[in-house]
């Protein structure tokens, strides 16, 4: 049974004294999921008194639904992504406009991606009589702008890819420097 600290006011002045206020140690939070899941957060935030807190997420908060949800609650909040449509590269906005122009849509990421794959492999089909050389070609392509931007082939077959730093301002989706 639990005791009605009311009549005692000893006990009620020391529960209060236990009741400490929360302390924000963090000035960003990571929400892993997608965006309407980070847009049903971000609302309980300044509740819980985790007021300035930059929300920080991955490519799947690059959607129309971070806004819709979010509203002015995900003012702020950054993530990256791979593709955007943003961006003033040349590659992109022709990729961008030759999609929508043939699909009538928009590309994402795994469109933009399967494009500059093809469009390495072919550049690297050059001259190819076997694998090798073939291997040989597409290690030695060196530096590459395709729809996803700036990336690098190294030697060994890694690709090095800057990412795309977005944010979100004034209720929309922008491109940070």
């Amino acid at each position: 049974m639990q005791e009605d600290l009311s009549q005692n006011p000893k006990k009620k002045d020391k529960m209060k004294d236990l009741m400490l206020p929360p302390i924000q140690s963090f000035d960003a939070l990571f929400i892993p999921d997608d965006a309407r899941i980070a847009a049903q957060i971000a609302p309980y935030l300044p509740y819980y008194d985790a007021k300035g807190v930059i929300l920080l997420g991955p490519n799947t908060w690059n959607s129309p639904q971070l806004i819709s949800r979010g509203q002015n609650n995900v003012n702020g909040a950054l993530f990256v992504d791979g593709f955007t449509s943003l961006t003033a590269i040349t590659e992109s906005r022709n990729f961008v406009k030759n999609f929508k122009d043939t699909f009538n849509a928009t590309p994402g990421v795994l469109e933009a991606q399967a494009y500059d794959a093809l469009n390495i492999v072919v550049a690297a089909m050059n001259n190819v009589t076997n694998r090798d050389a073939f291997r040989n070609n597409m290690t030695s392509i060196g530096a590459f702008t395709g729809a996803t931007g700036k990336m690098k082939i190294e030697k060994n077959g890694d690709i090095d890819k800057q990412l795309f730093v977005l944010g979100v301002e004034k209720g929309k989706i922008i491109l940070k420097d």
